[in-house]
């Protein structure tokens, strides 16, 4: 795994609309060199204001999708891509809010569940799934009853949607955990956090858990929770964090970013219907307060984390104690820029280049070179370590499929955008006996023969079932400044 540190911070507003992106510097730049946070405030025309939406980052197009909310329930598709805001008309689940997203990142599939709509009985327990292009209603044999304003996050360590909490149409509160893998939903007997509603989740890839935290434990008297619980796939652990932690809240929002290994809470609403306007970041042990002001005070807002940028978009909520108007529908941006230049130093060809003679253009207009840190296990090594015809470094079953993954970096930074692509050479007797073939891979989530940015590293699962045959391969790593890099493999039978 590569590890990256940051060093600055800064929100930038980005007006009418009222998305809000944390992107988190991933430089190593020394004290010195740590800038001030600063606000910058960009034009952006999209979604109406509104509260209790939900949205999902989609890592193989790199955008946000964002569903429905209120008031009144809609049932709009909206695509953010970095920049702009699009509306994609097309037919989906019925107009609905308090519902929950989640991104299969190893489907390369939006997951949508229940929610609540207009009217009575409101509340929903239908299941879509949205493939990049449309949204498809799925008919798993079992599925929660229906339920709003639950928590729902994926677990990419064991391949499956997490669900906890929510209420129902009688305003029953749940503390039922339930698990969906892309073709049935399955509830899990265990005991953890209390009944609650407005509780939120997010995943920690690094340590594999389900964090979950706050909450409200009644629907309408509102008794705030702060407690805070990590599921690791078969039980629930409470944890008693050192030094300070959030107060009570429910109705906030939560994410993990996975370029910095934080879960990151932003907002929410108190016992007594304060609208909250903080931000805590949770490393696995303690909680920490992000000191930097940032958006006005929100609840019922959506927040995810943008691998293309390392960022954290936020988008909408409201300002009043019940939900609904005022409602948000600003930009902003809240980004961590080294040289601060206004582009975000994961997106920045070079982030600390004295010599840049435009934002985003390095010095003499001539962009950084991208240091190869090398293919990581289970094959390790590239170049003069990646072994050679007479000693290839791995060994392979033929017909199995290869995870080439690799990290590089540029400027100091960690290298997060770009297109990468894998290709493989036989050779016989030393020298290549076949002309370089395009790689395959095993997943929807890779388009053609591009590698995938996944948690920071770059991913390629390489089918060896069609092309491939038995001997000596040579896997050929091309990056977008036109490197080359290589390592030596057998494939046997």
């Amino acid at each position: 795994m590569l590890h990256t540190y940051f060093e600055k911070t800064v929100w930038i507003r980005e007006q009418h609309q009222s998305i809000w992106v944390i992107i988190l510097l991933v430089a190593l730049t020394s004290s010195a060199q740590a800038q001030t946070p600063t606000w910058t405030q960009r034009a952006s025309v999209g979604p109406s204001p509104r509260d209790t939406h939900a949205m999902a980052f989609d890592s193989t197009p790199g955008e946000i999708i964002l569903f429905g909310g209120r008031y009144p329930a809609n049932n709009e598709t909206w695509r953010w891509t970095g920049e702009t805001w699009t509306q994609i008309f097309t037919s989906g689940p019925s107009p609905r809010y308090f519902h929950m997203m989640a991104y299969d990142s190893n489907r390369d599939r939006i997951v949508l569940f229940g929610g609540m709509r207009d009217g009575v009985p409101g509340a929903l327990n239908d299941t879509w799934e949205w493939d990049g292009t449309a949204w498809n209603e799925k008919h798993p044999a079992h599925f929660p009853s229906p339920r709003l304003n639950a928590a729902m996050v994926f677990d990419s360590v064991r391949g499956e949607v997490v669900l906890f909490g929510g209420y129902d149409n009688s305003f029953t509160l749940f503390d039922q955990t339930w698990v969906y893998d892309g073709n049935d939903w399955a509830e899990r007997a265990v005991s953890g956090p209390s009944v609650r509603q407005g509780c939120k989740m997010a995943f920690d890839s690094a340590r594999g858990k389900s964090v979950l935290f706050g909450g409200s434990t009644v629907v309408f008297t509102f008794v705030a929770a702060n407690d805070t619980w990590e599921w690791d796939g078969t039980m629930w652990d409470q944890k008693f964090p050192l030094g300070s932690i959030p107060i009570a809240r429910a109705e906030h929002a939560m994410t993990y970013d996975s370029s910095r290994h934080q879960t990151i809470l932003f907002a929410g609403l108190d016992e007594s219907y304060n609208r909250l306007s903080d931000a805590w970041e949770w490393d696995g042990n303690r909680w920490n307060q992000n000191p930097n002001s940032g958006p006005p005070a929100r609840h019922e807002h959506a927040m995810v984390y943008d691998d293309s940028c390392a960022r954290i978009i936020v988008f909408g909520g409201s300002n009043s104690f019940n939900g609904g108007p005022p409602q948000y529908a600003d930009t902003w941006d809240y980004t961590l820029d080294a040289d601060n230049d206004g582009v975000a130093d994961a997106c920045d060809g070079c982030p600390n280049d004295p010599n840049k003679t435009a934002p985003g253009v390095c010095g003499c207009g001539v962009a950084d070179t991208i240091g190869f840190v090398g293919f990581l296990p289970l094959i390790g090594g590239a170049d003069a370590t990646g072994g050679s015809f007479a000693d290839p470094l791995r060994a392979f079953k033929l017909g199995s499929t290869i995870p080439v993954k690799f990290a590089a970096s540029c400027g100091g930074s960690a290298v997060l955008t770009g297109i990468h692509t894998l290709q493989a050479i036989k050779y016989s007797s030393a020298v290549d006996s076949d002309p370089a073939i395009d790689a395959t891979p095993t997943d929807a989530a890779t388009t053609g023969n591009q590698f995938r940015l996944t948690d920071g590293e770059w991913h390629f699962n390489l089918s060896t079932r069609s092309g491939f045959s038995t001997g000596t391969w040579k896997l050929i790593a091309t990056l977008s400044d036109g490197s080359t890099h290589y390592v030596w493999i057998t494939i046997k039978k």
